[in-house]
């Protein structure tokens, strides 16, 4: 350091001394942070102790909001990519099922023609009973024709069961997607803390996972459940023409 800078210290440490001596301290807000010496003030606090714990009252909710966030959305992203997986599962097999008819409608064609059957035939081509168009059937030559019409109709039926069970499970994963789906935009747009409200809003999102059951707190069902006077309460702001807008937090707030 140079020598003007060693006066320039010295001169605060003397500053610093004397207030700490008198009790009289200037304490506020600067751009960096805060202050109880007056220097690089931009807005006066009431006392030290009001600006000191609004600071670090303010520093631990960045924190909390930051790790709180994290580990939200990281979980929204697991949960997510199980369900996506099991949304292609289903659809796969609900595809699948969707021959169903087709080997109903081809065991009725053989039950309607076995006439034209004959021992051995591993083929048989028949007109479609709509469209008059002709249908390919395959057989098995060690089965006749009743016995392969048969088969047609158990593998229909197993193909129906199949479809009525896949589709209220792939609804139900769908509607879960789109619901943690929409809770990961609403984390997305509350990437950043700042106001106590970004945190309020996401302890709410974890709240409301909570209780619908996509995440675990074994301290929460000792927890009473909320009433629904302690909703969750929207933003509110007062726009240019004096109207009061009223903002939704999370999916409870309307």
């Amino acid at each position: 350091m140079s020598q003007p800078d060693w006066l320039s210290l010295f001169q605060r440490w003397q500053e610093w001394l004397h207030v700490l001596a008198a009790e009289k301290f200037q304490p506020g807000w600067t751009r960096q942070g805060y202050t109880v010496m007056g220097w690089g003030l931009t807005q006066p606090a009431g006392s030290v102790q009001e600006v000191v714990d609004d600071y670090y009252t303010n520093q631990l909710a960045r924190q909390e909001f930051a790790q709180l966030h994290h580990q939200l959305s990281q979980k929204l992203s697991n949960i997510l990519e199980k369900l996506r997986l099991k949304a292609t599962v289903f659809q796969t097999r609900l595809q699948q099922s969707q021959g169903a008819d087709e080997y109903r409608e081809q065991a009725d064609l053989l039950m309607a023609h076995l006439h034209e059957w004959k021992p051995g035939l591993t083929e048989i081509t028949l007109l479609d009973f709509v469209t008059g168009q002709p249908v390919n059937i395959s057989l098995e030559p060690e089965k006749n024709a009743v016995q392969n019409a048969q088969a047609r109709y158990k593998q229909h039926q197993k193909l129906k069961r199949a479809r009525q069970a896949i589709a209220p499970l792939l609804a139900e994963v769908e509607t879960d997607l789109a619901y943690l789906e929409q809770v990961e935009s609403t984390l997305a747009e509350l990437a950043t803390y700042q106001t106590s409200e970004d945190l309020d809003a996401l302890e709410e999102i974890r709240d409301e996972l909570i209780q619908q059951h996509y995440l675990e707190d074994p301290e929460y069902r000792d927890r009473p459940s909320p009433n629904q006077d302690f909703a969750s309460q929207p933003y509110r702001y007062i726009i240019p023409s004096g109207l009061e807008v009223l903002v939704g937090r999370n999916n409870r707030s309307k």
